[in-house]
Protein backbone atom coordinates (compact mmCIF):
# COMPACT_ATOMS: atom_id res chain seq x y z
CA UNK A 1 0.00 0.00 0.00
CA UNK A 2 1.29 3.51 -1.31
CA UNK A 3 0.15 6.87 0.76
CA UNK A 4 0.64 10.61 0.57
CA UNK A 5 2.39 11.07 -2.98
CA UNK A 6 4.78 7.77 -2.97
CA UNK A 7 6.02 6.51 -6.09
CA UNK A 8 6.76 2.74 -7.04
CA UNK A 9 8.29 1.56 -10.30
CA UNK A 10 7.42 -2.09 -10.52
CA UNK A 11 10.18 -4.00 -13.33
CA UNK A 12 9.22 -8.00 -12.23
CA UNK A 13 8.12 -9.73 -9.53
CA UNK A 14 4.23 -11.97 -8.66
CA UNK A 15 1.99 -10.25 -6.33
CA UNK A 16 -0.30 -13.06 -5.92
CA UNK A 17 -3.17 -14.23 -3.25
CA UNK A 18 -3.84 -10.96 -1.33
CA UNK A 19 -7.12 -9.52 -0.87
CA UNK A 20 -6.32 -6.88 -2.78
CA UNK A 21 -3.24 -6.59 -4.21
CA UNK A 22 -1.32 -3.59 -4.70
CA UNK A 23 -2.96 -0.61 -3.74
CA UNK A 24 -2.35 3.05 -3.96
CA UNK A 25 -3.71 6.25 -2.28
CA UNK A 26 -3.58 10.28 -1.75
CA UNK A 27 -2.29 11.03 -5.18
CA UNK A 28 0.45 8.29 -4.92
CA UNK A 29 1.97 7.24 -8.69
CA UNK A 30 2.67 3.73 -9.97
CA UNK A 31 4.51 2.67 -12.90
CA UNK A 32 4.66 -0.85 -14.01
CA UNK A 33 7.01 -2.74 -16.87
CA UNK A 34 6.31 -6.04 -15.79
CA UNK A 35 5.04 -8.31 -13.35
CA UNK A 36 2.59 -11.16 -12.25
CA UNK A 37 -0.60 -9.93 -10.57
CA UNK A 38 -2.86 -12.75 -10.04
CA UNK A 39 -5.55 -14.01 -7.80
CA UNK A 40 -5.87 -11.30 -5.30
CA UNK A 41 -9.35 -11.52 -5.18
CA UNK A 42 -10.61 -11.51 -1.37
CA UNK A 43 -14.20 -11.52 0.33
CA UNK A 44 -13.91 -7.33 -0.38
CA UNK A 45 -15.96 -7.03 -3.23
CA UNK A 46 -13.87 -3.99 -4.84
CA UNK A 47 -10.97 -6.04 -4.60
CA UNK A 48 -8.62 -5.85 -7.68
CA UNK A 49 -4.97 -6.60 -8.77
CA UNK A 50 -4.14 -3.34 -8.99
CA UNK A 51 -5.96 -0.24 -7.16
CA UNK A 52 -5.64 3.40 -7.71
CA UNK A 53 -7.65 5.81 -5.61
CA UNK A 54 -7.71 9.38 -4.42
CA UNK A 55 -6.28 11.27 -7.27
CA UNK A 56 -3.16 8.94 -7.57
CA UNK A 57 -1.67 7.96 -10.89
CA UNK A 58 -0.86 4.84 -12.90
CA UNK A 59 1.12 3.76 -16.31
CA UNK A 60 1.18 0.06 -17.51
CA UNK A 61 3.47 -0.77 -20.21
CA UNK A 62 3.37 -4.31 -19.36
CA UNK A 63 2.64 -6.59 -17.11
CA UNK A 64 -0.37 -9.60 -16.47
CA UNK A 65 -3.40 -9.09 -14.19
CA UNK A 66 -5.91 -11.85 -14.32
CA UNK A 67 -7.77 -14.06 -11.69
CA UNK A 68 -8.99 -10.84 -9.59
CA UNK A 69 -12.56 -9.72 -9.52
CA UNK A 70 -10.64 -6.78 -11.60
CA UNK A 71 -7.77 -6.67 -13.04
CA UNK A 72 -7.22 -2.75 -12.09
CA UNK A 73 -9.50 -0.40 -10.86
CA UNK A 74 -9.23 2.94 -10.37
CA UNK A 75 -11.39 5.56 -8.78
CA UNK A 76 -12.08 8.78 -7.27
CA UNK A 77 -10.13 11.22 -9.37
CA UNK A 78 -7.41 8.71 -10.53
CA UNK A 79 -6.27 7.97 -13.92
CA UNK A 80 -4.67 5.69 -15.58
CA UNK A 81 -2.56 4.87 -19.04
CA UNK A 82 -2.20 1.74 -20.77
CA UNK A 83 0.71 1.20 -23.77
CA UNK A 84 0.61 -2.35 -22.83
CA UNK A 85 0.00 -5.54 -20.93
CA UNK A 86 -2.62 -8.19 -20.22
CA UNK A 87 -5.91 -7.61 -18.20
CA UNK A 88 -7.18 -11.10 -18.36
CA UNK A 89 -9.71 -13.88 -17.09
CA UNK A 90 -10.94 -11.72 -14.24
CA UNK A 91 -13.98 -12.18 -13.01
CA UNK A 92 -15.88 -8.85 -13.54
CA UNK A 93 -13.77 -6.65 -15.32
CA UNK A 94 -10.33 -6.45 -16.44
CA UNK A 95 -10.41 -2.61 -16.51
CA UNK A 96 -13.13 -0.48 -13.91
CA UNK A 97 -12.66 2.97 -13.64
CA UNK A 98 -14.89 5.16 -11.97
CA UNK A 99 -14.40 8.67 -12.39
CA UNK A 100 -10.34 8.29 -13.28
CA UNK A 101 -9.87 9.35 -17.07
CA UNK A 102 -8.49 6.68 -18.77
CA UNK A 103 -5.88 6.39 -21.73
CA UNK A 104 -5.54 3.32 -23.78
CA UNK A 105 -2.46 3.13 -26.68
CA UNK A 106 -2.08 -0.73 -26.11
CA UNK A 107 -2.61 -3.71 -24.32
CA UNK A 108 -5.16 -6.70 -24.11
CA UNK A 109 -8.49 -6.72 -22.01
CA UNK A 110 -9.67 -10.35 -22.96
CA UNK A 111 -11.81 -13.17 -21.50
CA UNK A 112 -12.67 -11.45 -18.63
CA UNK A 113 -16.15 -12.57 -17.11
CA UNK A 114 -18.12 -9.37 -17.51
CA UNK A 115 -16.28 -6.73 -19.79
CA UNK A 116 -12.59 -5.79 -20.99
CA UNK A 117 -13.22 -2.02 -20.10
CA UNK A 118 -15.92 -0.51 -17.50
CA UNK A 119 -15.65 3.23 -17.84
CA UNK A 120 -17.53 4.65 -15.46
CA UNK A 121 -18.53 9.11 -15.29
CA UNK A 122 -15.43 10.24 -17.04
CA UNK A 123 -13.35 10.71 -20.27
CA UNK A 124 -11.73 8.06 -21.90
CA UNK A 125 -9.72 7.83 -24.95
CA UNK A 126 -8.93 4.40 -26.80
CA UNK A 127 -5.99 4.67 -29.67
CA UNK A 128 -5.40 0.94 -29.73
CA UNK A 129 -5.49 -2.30 -27.48
CA UNK A 130 -7.35 -5.67 -28.03
CA UNK A 131 -10.97 -6.09 -26.31
CA UNK A 132 -11.51 -10.09 -27.07
CA UNK A 133 -14.23 -12.75 -26.27
CA UNK A 134 -15.56 -10.58 -22.73
CA UNK A 135 -18.52 -12.38 -21.44
CA UNK A 136 -20.90 -9.14 -22.19
CA UNK A 137 -18.53 -6.42 -23.78
CA UNK A 138 -15.55 -4.84 -25.15
CA UNK A 139 -15.92 -1.44 -23.26
CA UNK A 140 -18.94 -0.68 -21.26
CA UNK A 141 -19.23 3.04 -21.41
CA UNK A 142 -21.89 4.69 -18.37
CA UNK A 143 -22.83 7.64 -16.94
CA UNK A 144 -23.64 5.52 -13.86
CA UNK A 145 -21.12 6.20 -11.25
CA UNK A 146 -20.59 2.16 -11.37
CA UNK A 147 -22.44 -1.00 -9.72
CA UNK A 148 -23.13 -1.68 -6.02
CA UNK A 149 -22.92 -4.83 -4.67
CA UNK A 150 -26.73 -5.33 -5.12
CA UNK A 151 -26.33 -5.11 -8.63
CA UNK A 152 -27.58 -1.61 -8.89
CA UNK A 153 -26.44 1.37 -10.19
CA UNK A 154 -25.79 4.44 -8.60
CA UNK A 155 -25.75 8.20 -10.70
CA UNK A 156 -22.96 9.71 -12.32
CA UNK A 157 -21.74 12.42 -14.06
CA UNK A 158 -21.09 12.09 -17.96
CA UNK A 159 -18.54 9.76 -19.26
CA UNK A 160 -16.91 10.65 -22.90
CA UNK A 161 -15.10 8.63 -25.46
CA UNK A 162 -13.12 8.40 -27.88
CA UNK A 163 -11.95 5.85 -30.44
CA UNK A 164 -9.68 5.76 -32.97
CA UNK A 165 -8.02 2.20 -32.76
CA UNK A 166 -8.17 -0.78 -31.55
CA UNK A 167 -10.10 -4.31 -32.20
CA UNK A 168 -13.19 -4.87 -30.67
CA UNK A 169 -13.88 -8.90 -31.39
CA UNK A 170 -16.11 -11.94 -29.88
CA UNK A 171 -17.91 -10.63 -27.44
CA UNK A 172 -20.84 -11.49 -25.80
CA UNK A 173 -22.72 -8.86 -26.20
CA UNK A 174 -21.36 -5.77 -28.18
CA UNK A 175 -17.43 -4.57 -29.27
CA UNK A 176 -18.96 -1.47 -27.06
CA UNK A 177 -21.60 -0.10 -25.23
CA UNK A 178 -22.67 3.57 -24.81
CA UNK A 179 -25.15 3.93 -22.01
CA UNK A 180 -26.79 6.86 -20.68
CA UNK A 181 -28.33 6.65 -17.16
CA UNK A 182 -31.12 7.87 -15.48
CA UNK A 183 -31.00 10.54 -18.00
CA UNK A 184 -27.66 11.74 -17.73
CA UNK A 185 -26.39 10.54 -21.38
CA UNK A 186 -23.10 9.40 -22.01
CA UNK A 187 -21.21 10.34 -25.77
CA UNK A 188 -18.51 8.57 -27.87
CA UNK A 189 -16.90 9.76 -31.28
CA UNK A 190 -15.62 6.76 -33.44
CA UNK A 191 -12.92 7.16 -36.05
CA UNK A 192 -11.73 4.05 -36.75
CA UNK A 193 -11.34 0.38 -34.51
CA UNK A 194 -12.88 -2.95 -35.85
CA UNK A 195 -15.93 -4.05 -34.17
CA UNK A 196 -16.06 -7.56 -35.35
CA UNK A 197 -18.02 -10.57 -34.72
CA UNK A 198 -19.91 -9.42 -31.42
CA UNK A 199 -22.85 -10.73 -29.96
CA UNK A 200 -24.76 -13.87 -29.20
CA UNK A 201 -26.58 -15.96 -31.86
CA UNK A 202 -29.61 -16.44 -29.35
CA UNK A 203 -30.10 -13.35 -28.88
CA UNK A 204 -29.37 -11.00 -31.57
CA UNK A 205 -31.90 -8.32 -30.76
CA UNK A 206 -29.41 -7.44 -28.29
CA UNK A 207 -26.16 -7.99 -29.99
CA UNK A 208 -24.05 -5.74 -32.47
CA UNK A 209 -20.42 -4.42 -33.02
CA UNK A 210 -21.69 -1.24 -30.95
CA UNK A 211 -25.28 -0.14 -29.05
CA UNK A 212 -25.90 3.24 -28.23
CA UNK A 213 -28.97 3.37 -25.17
CA UNK A 214 -30.14 6.02 -22.82
CA UNK A 215 -30.59 8.88 -24.41
CA UNK A 216 -26.49 8.84 -25.31
CA UNK A 217 -25.18 10.19 -28.70
CA UNK A 218 -22.24 8.72 -30.83
CA UNK A 219 -21.25 10.11 -34.11
CA UNK A 220 -18.80 7.43 -36.39
CA UNK A 221 -16.55 8.36 -39.24
CA UNK A 222 -14.80 5.40 -39.94
CA UNK A 223 -14.05 2.09 -38.70
CA UNK A 224 -15.14 -1.82 -39.62
CA UNK A 225 -18.35 -2.85 -38.32
CA UNK A 226 -18.44 -6.39 -39.85
CA UNK A 227 -19.84 -9.72 -38.80
CA UNK A 228 -22.00 -9.11 -35.67
CA UNK A 229 -24.86 -10.98 -34.47
CA UNK A 230 -27.77 -8.43 -34.91
CA UNK A 231 -26.76 -5.77 -36.25
CA UNK A 232 -23.18 -3.39 -36.98
CA UNK A 233 -24.47 -0.69 -34.81
CA UNK A 234 -27.96 -0.43 -32.64
CA UNK A 235 -29.27 2.64 -31.72
CA UNK A 236 -32.46 2.24 -29.08
CA UNK A 237 -34.20 4.64 -26.22
CA UNK A 238 -35.68 8.10 -26.73
CA UNK A 239 -33.12 10.85 -27.11
CA UNK A 240 -30.53 8.25 -27.89
CA UNK A 241 -28.98 9.08 -31.54
CA UNK A 242 -26.36 8.64 -34.10
CA UNK A 243 -24.92 10.52 -36.99
CA UNK A 244 -22.70 8.62 -39.36
CA UNK A 245 -20.72 10.04 -42.04
CA UNK A 246 -18.48 7.14 -43.40
CA UNK A 247 -17.52 3.83 -42.37
CA UNK A 248 -18.11 0.04 -43.22
CA UNK A 249 -21.13 -1.58 -41.82
CA UNK A 250 -21.34 -4.50 -43.96
CA UNK A 251 -21.74 -8.29 -44.12
CA UNK A 252 -23.27 -8.90 -40.41
CA UNK A 253 -24.82 -12.30 -39.99
CA UNK A 254 -27.36 -14.25 -42.36
CA UNK A 255 -30.04 -12.14 -40.81
CA UNK A 256 -28.79 -8.94 -39.63
CA UNK A 257 -28.30 -5.08 -40.36
CA UNK A 258 -25.75 -2.38 -40.81
CA UNK A 259 -27.79 -0.62 -38.57
CA UNK A 260 -31.06 -0.82 -36.60
CA UNK A 261 -32.92 2.27 -34.46
CA UNK A 262 -35.98 1.38 -32.43
CA UNK A 263 -37.53 2.32 -29.20
CA UNK A 264 -37.27 6.28 -29.73
CA UNK A 265 -33.95 6.21 -30.96
CA UNK A 266 -32.93 8.18 -33.97
CA UNK A 267 -29.79 8.60 -36.99
CA UNK A 268 -28.50 10.80 -39.56
CA UNK A 269 -26.63 8.82 -42.31
CA UNK A 270 -24.57 10.97 -44.41
CA UNK A 271 -22.04 8.03 -45.56
CA UNK A 272 -20.58 4.51 -45.37
CA UNK A 273 -21.48 1.33 -46.54
CA UNK A 274 -24.26 -1.05 -45.47
CA UNK A 275 -24.20 -3.35 -48.18
CA UNK A 276 -24.45 -7.45 -48.02
CA UNK A 277 -26.91 -7.36 -45.02
CA UNK A 278 -30.36 -8.77 -44.74
CA UNK A 279 -31.53 -5.46 -44.24
CA UNK A 280 -29.04 -2.37 -45.14
CA UNK A 281 -31.20 0.06 -42.60
CA UNK A 282 -34.06 -1.30 -40.19
CA UNK A 283 -36.29 0.47 -38.41
CA UNK A 284 -38.46 -0.72 -35.29
CA UNK A 285 -38.02 -4.23 -34.56
CA UNK A 286 -39.06 -7.14 -36.81
CA UNK A 287 -41.98 -7.95 -35.03
CA UNK A 288 -43.38 -6.72 -31.58
CA UNK A 289 -46.96 -7.18 -29.16
CA UNK A 290 -45.52 -4.25 -26.99
CA UNK A 291 -48.13 -1.23 -27.13
CA UNK A 292 -45.00 1.06 -25.95
CA UNK A 293 -43.64 3.22 -28.75
CA UNK A 294 -41.02 1.07 -30.68
CA UNK A 295 -40.55 2.82 -33.27
CA UNK A 296 -37.32 4.37 -35.11
CA UNK A 297 -36.03 7.43 -37.39
CA UNK A 298 -33.79 8.21 -39.54
CA UNK A 299 -32.25 10.71 -42.20
CA UNK A 300 -30.28 9.41 -45.23
CA UNK A 301 -28.29 12.07 -47.22
CA UNK A 302 -25.93 9.35 -48.66
CA UNK A 303 -24.59 5.90 -48.28
CA UNK A 304 -24.31 2.88 -50.19
CA UNK A 305 -26.75 0.07 -49.61
CA UNK A 306 -26.26 -2.96 -52.13
CA UNK A 307 -26.68 -6.28 -52.51
CA UNK A 308 -29.24 -6.16 -49.14
CA UNK A 309 -32.64 -8.04 -49.39
CA UNK A 310 -34.09 -4.64 -48.49
CA UNK A 311 -32.32 -1.63 -48.58
CA UNK A 312 -34.59 0.12 -45.83
CA UNK A 313 -36.98 -1.44 -44.07
CA UNK A 314 -39.18 1.07 -41.55
CA UNK A 315 -41.77 -0.58 -39.29
CA UNK A 316 -44.00 0.22 -36.42
CA UNK A 317 -44.95 3.83 -36.58
CA UNK A 318 -40.87 4.32 -38.34
CA UNK A 319 -40.20 7.28 -40.27
CA UNK A 320 -37.30 8.06 -42.66
CA UNK A 321 -36.00 10.33 -45.40
CA UNK A 322 -34.08 9.55 -47.83
CA UNK A 323 -32.48 12.68 -49.82
CA UNK A 324 -29.55 10.85 -51.56
CA UNK A 325 -27.99 7.09 -51.45
CA UNK A 326 -27.22 4.10 -53.80
CA UNK A 327 -29.74 2.04 -53.24
CA UNK A 328 -29.20 -1.70 -54.97
CA UNK A 329 -31.56 -4.30 -53.64
CA UNK A 330 -32.10 -8.17 -54.16
CA UNK A 331 -35.58 -8.62 -53.43
CA UNK A 332 -37.48 -5.04 -52.65
CA UNK A 333 -35.80 -1.82 -52.46
CA UNK A 334 -37.27 0.16 -49.72
CA UNK A 335 -39.98 -1.37 -47.41
CA UNK A 336 -42.59 0.83 -44.91
CA UNK A 337 -44.38 -1.63 -43.22
CA UNK A 338 -47.10 -1.33 -39.80
CA UNK A 339 -48.23 2.23 -39.97
CA UNK A 340 -44.74 3.88 -41.16
CA UNK A 341 -43.88 6.65 -43.59
CA UNK A 342 -40.95 6.80 -46.31
CA UNK A 343 -40.31 10.56 -47.75
CA UNK A 344 -38.28 10.34 -50.93
CA UNK A 345 -36.46 13.02 -51.94
CA UNK A 346 -33.13 12.00 -53.63
CA UNK A 347 -31.28 8.86 -54.47
CA UNK A 348 -30.63 6.18 -57.40
CA UNK A 349 -33.09 3.39 -56.71
CA UNK A 350 -32.94 -0.95 -58.22
CA UNK A 351 -34.62 -3.26 -57.20
CA UNK A 352 -35.55 -6.82 -59.08
CA UNK A 353 -38.83 -7.39 -57.40
CA UNK A 354 -40.44 -4.46 -56.30
CA UNK A 355 -38.58 -0.78 -55.78
CA UNK A 356 -40.78 0.18 -53.19
CA UNK A 357 -43.42 -1.50 -50.88
CA UNK A 358 -46.14 -0.85 -48.39
CA UNK A 359 -48.30 -2.60 -45.75
CA UNK A 360 -50.40 -2.55 -43.50
CA UNK A 361 -51.31 1.83 -43.03
CA UNK A 362 -48.16 2.63 -44.40
CA UNK A 363 -47.34 5.53 -46.81
CA UNK A 364 -44.21 6.13 -49.31
CA UNK A 365 -44.40 9.33 -50.89
CA UNK A 366 -42.06 10.66 -53.59
CA UNK A 367 -41.63 14.02 -54.08
CA UNK A 368 -40.76 16.06 -57.29
CA UNK A 369 -41.45 14.60 -61.45
CA UNK A 370 -40.02 11.37 -62.15
CA UNK A 371 -40.04 11.79 -66.12
CA UNK A 372 -36.70 13.44 -66.36
CA UNK A 373 -37.41 16.21 -64.01
CA UNK A 374 -35.33 17.11 -60.88
CA UNK A 375 -37.42 17.05 -57.83
CA UNK A 376 -37.41 19.06 -54.97
CA UNK A 377 -34.17 18.58 -53.36
CA UNK A 378 -32.39 16.83 -55.79
CA UNK A 379 -32.60 14.18 -58.84
CA UNK A 380 -34.63 10.75 -57.79
CA UNK A 381 -33.36 8.04 -60.71
CA UNK A 382 -34.63 4.64 -60.66
CA UNK A 383 -33.29 2.55 -63.25
CA UNK A 384 -36.41 0.47 -64.36
CA UNK A 385 -40.10 1.35 -63.91
CA UNK A 386 -40.98 1.78 -60.19
CA UNK A 387 -43.15 -1.26 -59.40
CA UNK A 388 -45.27 -0.97 -56.15
CA UNK A 389 -46.51 -3.89 -54.08
CA UNK A 390 -49.83 -3.61 -51.73
CA UNK A 391 -48.71 -6.51 -49.46
CA UNK A 392 -51.68 -7.70 -47.17
CA UNK A 393 -50.50 -9.24 -44.34
CA UNK A 394 -52.83 -11.76 -42.72
CA UNK A 395 -52.03 -12.07 -39.75
CA UNK A 396 -53.83 -8.39 -40.37
CA UNK A 397 -55.87 -9.25 -42.15
CA UNK A 398 -59.05 -10.08 -40.09
CA UNK A 399 -58.56 -6.46 -37.65
CA UNK A 400 -59.16 -4.65 -41.37
CA UNK A 401 -56.01 -2.80 -41.18
CA UNK A 402 -55.99 0.77 -43.45
CA UNK A 403 -54.78 -0.09 -46.60
CA UNK A 404 -50.86 1.15 -47.79
CA UNK A 405 -51.40 4.60 -49.72
CA UNK A 406 -48.36 5.60 -52.24
CA UNK A 407 -48.80 9.85 -52.73
CA UNK A 408 -46.80 10.30 -56.15
CA UNK A 409 -46.05 13.80 -57.33
CA UNK A 410 -48.18 15.09 -60.93
CA UNK A 411 -47.36 13.84 -63.85
CA UNK A 412 -47.72 16.40 -67.40
CA UNK A 413 -50.96 15.82 -67.91
CA UNK A 414 -52.20 15.00 -64.12
CA UNK A 415 -51.95 11.70 -64.48
CA UNK A 416 -50.01 9.62 -61.71
CA UNK A 417 -48.12 7.15 -64.44
CA UNK A 418 -44.66 5.30 -63.35
CA UNK A 419 -41.64 6.43 -65.73
CA UNK A 420 -37.88 5.49 -65.44
CA UNK A 421 -36.04 8.63 -65.27
CA UNK A 422 -33.68 9.44 -68.15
Amino acid sequence: MLLNGSKLVINDGTFKANNRGVRLFSQSSVVVNGGLFAANAGSDFFAANLSLTEGSTGIVNDGTFQFGWYGIRADKFSSIKFNGGEMSVNIFNGLQAIDAPVVINDGSFSDNGFDGAFICSTDGEIKGGTFYRNGRNGVFLTSAAGQNADGTFSFGAPANLSISGGTFEKNGTAGLIVFGFSGNPSSATITNGSFIGNGNALNPDFSAGVIIAGGSKVKISGGKFNGNEGSGVHVFQPKSSLVITGGDFTANTDFGHGLKVESGGSAVIDGGDFSKNFVGVRLGPAFTFSQEDVSGSAVINGGTFNDVRAAVRAGYNSKCTINGGTFTSEVNGLEAIFNSTIDIHGGTFTAPQYTFTANVGSEIHLYGKFDGHEVSNGPVTLTKDIRFAHRVDHRHAAKQQPAANFHLPPWPGGENRFVPAN
